[in-house]
């Protein structure tokens, strides 16, 4: 059994229980695209939508994975969405960081992420913990962790 195995089960688990649920979605779509599995990730995200049309996290995140799979084109789309919302009412500056992330702007996703850090997004250590090793020699990362007492 691969070390992700049980993580992915469990994230399949949480989607067959509370698929009516943009959280589950959310958070299995998180497990599942770490462990490179993007299509499955995608489709829950997608499902979540349907569900729940205008959720940011759930938006950012898709976008996210868009750009794990190179389809940087519509996790622009997704990203200039997310930031026209945020020009009429409050979005997390997470959901914005990982559609940043997804559509290619890494110098706006750490912008992103340390006003988000600044401002105590609850959710920010946790995306900061998941980053990509490519990421992981970033000063801006570094300097992130160290904020939140990580480094």
């Amino acid at each position: 059994m691969r070390a992700g195995d049980a993580a992915i089960a469990r994230s399949r688990a949480l989607l067959a229980l509370f698929h009516d649920l943009w959280s589950s979605r959310y958070m299995a779509a998180i497990t599942l695209t770490v462990h490179s599995m993007h299509d499955e990730a995608a489709a829950a995200l997608e499902d979540g939508l349907k569900q729940n049309p205008s959720v940011p996290l759930l938006m950012g995140c898709l976008a996210w994975v868009r750009g794990r799979q190179g389809r940087i084109a519509d996790a622009r789309r997704l990203r200039d969405q997310l930031e026209e919302m945020a020009g009429k009412q409050p979005v997390l500056l997470m959901a914005r960081a990982f559609a940043a992330e997804g559509a290619g702007d890494v110098d706006r996703e750490y912008q992103l992420l340390k006003e988000s850090i600044d401002q105590r997004e609850a959710v920010a250590p946790v995306f900061l913990m998941m980053r990509r090793p490519e990421f992981q020699s970033d000063l801006r990362y570094q300097e992130l962790l160290r904020r939140i007492n990580l480094a």
